[in-house]
């Protein structure tokens, strides 16, 4: 029942594909729920991408093997979730007036390195008639950004802005629901179909996703 899953789910099993997942840095890979999912399905996959896996995309080298894995390996389905937190909302009208302006910029940049290699990744899909799924925030400042737009421009990409509380997504322990406005921006036609219509139905409580439950932060749950 989390977030997203059922829905990709539901699309790679419709089309009876392999699946390669990708996430990038270890906020959105700690626990690659997707990916397991995968693999409980009897699905191929690869380990994330990811900082815990061992993979640094700090370090260009390192970005330019993992795109080469895309084609050597022939990966139908990619999913790109480079860390969102420098994008918020929340980051930018509260925690950055806190930081000197040298650890915002570098922040800024760490995660701009992130987000481009993502979208180089998604490129390489298209170049090579293969799938890719970028997720972020709805209102995230990534989704303006140059790399993003050029992906989105690109013929048959389409996005998505859904809720979460609308596919299952609910706190640990009280089972409460989060709403969690999500935009995802693919070139998979049965994804963004599985996803349409899924906006709040606004009857029902949300819980926010501050504080922990259960022994976890309530963001750190929420994350794919």
């Amino acid at each position: 029942p989390y977030i997203i899953l059922y829905y990709i789910m539901l699309w790679l099993c419709l089309i009876g594909l392999l699946c390669f997942l990708q996430c990038l840095n270890w906020v959105c890979a700690g626990c690659a729920r997707l990916t397991q999912v995968a693999r409980l399905r009897g699905m191929t996959t690869m380990d994330p991408v990811d900082k815990l896996t061992g993979w640094d995309l700090s370090i260009t080298s390192q970005q330019s093997l993992s795109i080469r894995l895309l084609t050597v390996l022939t990966i139908t389905f990619v999913m790109l979730c480079p860390p969102c937190q420098i994008f918020s909302d929340l980051q930018r009208l509260f925690n950055f007036k806190k930081l000197p302006a040298d650890v915002v910029e570098r922040r800024w940049m760490e995660g701009m390195v992130f987000l481009d290699h993502s979208m180089a990744c998604a490129m390489e899909q298209i170049r090579c008639n293969r799938f890719f799924a970028f997720e972020h925030p709805s209102r995230a400042s990534s989704w303006r950004q140059p790399s993003v737009v050029r992906v989105m421009q690109q013929p048959n990409v389409q996005c998505i802005v859904f809720d979460q509380c609308m596919t299952g997504l609910v706190t640990k322990l009280h089972k409460s629901r989060v709403r969690k406005r999500t935009r995802i921006m693919t070139n998979a036609p049965c994804l963004i179909e599985a996803l349409r219509g899924k906006m709040c139905s606004r009857d029902h409580a949300h819980q926010a996703l501050t504080g922990s439950e259960g022994g976890v932060c309530r963001s750190a749950w929420a994350q794919i």
